[in-house]
């Protein structure tokens, strides 16, 4: 299945990467092929820290111009779901990509709480987002 990971990023100082690396690496492990907003950004703009440093305005008008309308071109035209990472409320963005998502009537899963990895007698979230993705099917 071809995910979308969806998310908060900017919110955060290292925008989310580790959520997002973590979710997409337990999904194509089962054999899933997914777009990760973090990895796009690496693609197009470079290494975290590379974008940490980058000017407020000048990262901005990347996500305008560049990042955003790829990634929802991506929805459009070739995700067959979604899964909506923890915190997407507060966030503009995949709040839009949700909805894009629903006009286009693909799946959307939601994962809202995370749960400590180290925590005995937890599930970890990787399972999670699994279970997620396979009900989306």
């Amino acid at each position: 299945m071809k995910i979308y990971l969806a998310g908060p990023m900017q919110a955060h100082g290292n925008y989310n990467f580790p959520l997002f690396d973590h979710a997409a690496e337990k999904l194509r492990a089962a054999g899933h092929e997914v777009f990760s907003p973090a990895d796009h950004a690496r693609e197009k703009l470079g290494s975290l820290e590379y974008i940490q440093k980058m000017g407020k305005a000048e990262l901005e008008y990347a996500i305008r111009t560049q990042l955003f309308p790829e990634q929802i071109t991506w929805i459009c035209r070739h995700a067959e779901g979604l899964l909506m990472l923890p915190g997407w409320a507060q966030s503009e963005g995949a709040k839009i990509e949700r909805q894009v998502a629903l006009y286009f009537k693909k799946p959307v899963g939601e994962l809202d709480n995370i749960l400590l990895m180290d925590e005995p007698d937890t599930r970890h979230i990787g399972v999670l987002m699994l279970d997620l993705a396979n009900r989306m099917v």
